[in-house]
Parts: structure tokens; sequence; C-alpha cells
């Protein structure tokens, strides 16, 4: 990036998005519109905003430098039901699910992690 104000102003909203209470006012910014039914004026045809429910956490590590890596395993209608086809030698599934962006929080050290959410229809989480 050449451009040094972009940088800047990059780096000030990666700071922002990283701030717990920013995140809460976003995700109540959200909810609102999700529950006013303005999804489609605000973020265009094709969007739907999941609000997921809690599930279970994975953690691992990156293998580049093992630092931790949390995965939410979260649950919601708004995600197709897993589907299966039984054909000859065995069973063919399709579990279709939304991945979140990445993004940082501490674990209960202190430590930057990297957490996700993945989400699959509610259904599909209590088989």
């Amino acid at each position: 990036i050449k451009d040094p104000e972009f940088l800047k102003m990059f780096c000030e909203y990666a700071k922002e998005i990283e701030d717990p209470a920013c995140r809460a006012e976003t995700d109540q910014y959200l909810r609102q519109v999700e529950a006013e039914g303005r999804t489609k004026e605000v973020y265009g045809d094709n969007v739907t905003l999941i609000t997921p429910a809690a599930g279970f956490v994975i953690k691992t590590r990156k293998k580049e430098d093992d630092s931790k890596v949390f995965i939410n395993v979260c649950h919601s209608d708004k995600v197709e039901n897993a589907t299966s086809d039984k054909q000859k030698g065995g069973t063919t599934w399709n579990v279709p699910f939304s991945l979140s962006a990445i993004r940082k929080e501490k674990d209960h050290r202190g430590q930057d992690c990297d957490t996700h959410d993945f989400v699959v229809n509610s259904e599909t989480f209590r088989r």
C-alpha cells in the first residue's frame, strides 16, 4: 500500500474493529437492521444476517507460528440443513455452512488469538 493516508485510515479501522465495545455496537446495529427488515436496503440482494446460537469451541494452533486459533461451532436455522445421498459404497454428505471473517480476540491469559465462527443448520448441529 503506497498511499500513507489510506494506510493510516486502514490501521485505525483495524484497531476499531478489534475493540469489544465497537464490536458490541456493530452487533447491536446489525440486529436492529434485521429486526426492522432493512437488510436488503442496507446490504443489497442475496445477503442474510445470521445471529447464531452458541455450540462449542474447537481450540487448535497455526502450523506456521503455533499461535492459538478458536473455531466457534455455532448453529442457525438460516443456514440450509445438511443432506445425504446413499450411493454404492457409502453415503455422500452436503453440509452447507457459513464461515465468519477472521477476528482477533484474547484468550484467558490475554494473549491474541484468531477466532472464526463456523455456522451450520440447527438440526444438523443436533445430529
